[in-house]
């Protein structure tokens, strides 16, 4: 495979852990809890261990993580409604050659449930564990019922 330029480079090595946050509320129909989508009110997002700032104050349902491609733990820190949570993932870490221009992509394969301190957030459901470069929900974020 060929690159035709930067950008369908870039395109091709850029692979994130797709994180969608949902909540669990009663369907009086249903009679029962079901999930729904949830937005932050304001959602801060960095990685421990490191000086990246990935959001600020954002208000979304959907975010991505980029997974450290030279160690096999990687952990981020969460802030929300003034209240902090750590996400932890432990994955392996995998070279691929795309090509002589492009260089090689790393896909990782996230190893174990994520970990996450139980704050704000109540628990993290690995859906999809190998993480690779398009838009995949490999998480979902279910938060606390204030």
């Amino acid at each position: 495979m060929a690159c035709s330029g930067d950008e369908d480079c870039r395109q091709q090595l850029y692979v994130v852990v797709g994180a969608d946050m949902k909540k669990m509320v009663f369907d009086d129909l249903k009679e029962d809890y079901v999930s729904e989508d949830f937005t932050a009110d304001s959602l801060t997002i960095f990685g421990l261990g490191c000086d990246s700032l990935l959001y600020n104050k954002a208000q979304i349902k959907t975010f991505d993580l980029p997974l450290q491609k030279t160690k096999e733990e990687t952990h981020f820190v969460l802030f929300t409604n003034g209240i902090y949570d750590t996400l932890s993932f432990k994955h392996t870490n995998d070279t691929n050659y795309i090509s002589m221009a492009c260089g090689c992509l790393i896909q990782s394969t996230i190893t174990d449930e994520p970990v996450v301190t139980h704050n704000a957030i109540d628990s993290v459901v690995l859906k999809e564990p190998l993480v690779i470069n398009s838009r995949v929900a490999n998480i979902e974020i279910y938060f606390k019922n204030n």
